[in-house]
């Protein structure tokens, strides 16, 4: 994995821009090596703009921005099955500070 982070000064205030990216090869979810997930390759990261008196934040964000589908389980009970990850997510933040 590697993060990146990025401070700027713009209009007076201070963009960030931090990402991160993290690779994870292909493994096995058993020891029988049946149930296998493929490699994959994570991308998140935000922008946020804090006002210059630090009162105001506002703040994009995304989480796994190529919309990599990969399982954080899996099982063989009855029948294979894998518990998916969440596909892409993204959001808006303004905070007031007070």
């Amino acid at each position: 994995s590697m993060s990146l982070n990025s401070t700027t000064r713009v209009a007076g205030g201070t963009l960030r821009t931090p990402g991160t990216i993290a690779y994870t090869d292909r493994f096995f979810f058993e020891t029988d090596n049946r149930l296998r997930q493929n490699a994959y390759t994570l991308v998140n990261g935000e922008i946020s703009w804090t006002a210059p008196s630090e009162a105001y934040v506002v703040r994009a964000w995304v989480k796994n921005l190529f919309d990599k589908y990969y399982a954080i389980g899996a099982s063989a009970s009855t029948a294979d099955q894998d518990l998916p990850a969440e596909p892409r997510t993204f959001g808006v933040e303004v905070a007031y500070r007070f």
